[in-house]
């Protein structure tokens, strides 16, 4: 069974580092090819992580084996980060670098109640989507966000998330909260 696409994270950057899952005791990328890719990319779409403009821009360019190898190596270097084996200022320092190879403009776009601020790279493809996740990071890190980015509590789940209230401790209390509370009552009753 292949596993599903989440948006756990509450963001386009935390939810793309979360493409990587752990599901029947093995590590899943949910991102095997260009079409995963955008399954993924329309996901958040649904999910008002990407405007459908967005969307459109970086799917301008068909995908290919090549951006989807550049695409993991920069979730890679995210996970890196949040896991705490690559240091803050080096993380900064790839997000310009990134944020340098394509440039973002940003444009009005209607909504319901007006208008939203909406960042479009000039190129589109894997470039373009590097783009916007690196700005997603930059807010992260500017917003003071990103302090508040938590792995989850089970130590099998590779999933990441902004932790908003400062108790949040699960990706998701139907998933893991649920399994290691269960687990947890079990253990105490068979030491009764």
């Amino acid at each position: 069974m292949k596993p599903e696409f989440t948006a756990l994270g509450g963001t386009l950057a935390i939810d793309f580092v979360n493409t990587v899952q752990w599901h029947g005791g093995t590590v899943h990328d949910v991102l095997m090819s260009p079409t995963d890719l955008n399954e993924w990319l329309q996901f958040m779409v649904d999910h008002e992580q990407l405007t459908s403009a967005q969307y459109r821009s970086v799917t301008i360019v068909p995908m290919t084996s090549d951006d989807l190898a550049l695409l993991k190596s920069f979730r890679t270097v995210g996970r890196d980060y949040l896991s705490g084996g690559l240091a803050e200022g080096d993380f900064v320092e790839h997000l310009h670098r990134a944020a340098e190879d394509t440039p973002l403009i940003l444009r009005l776009d209607r909504t319901h109640g007006g208008y939203a601020r909406v960042a479009m790279p000039v190129d589109g493809g894997s470039r373009g989507l590097v783009t916007l996740l690196a700005a997603d990071w930059m807010r992260l890190f500017a917003e003071g966000i990103v302090s508040r980015i938590k792995a989850c509590a089970n130590a099998r789940c590779l999933a990441y998330f902004v932790d908003v209230s400062g108790r949040r401790k699960w990706c998701s209390m139907a998933d893991c909260g649920n399994r290691i509370k269960n687990a947890r009552y079990h253990q105490r009753r068979q030491g009764i």
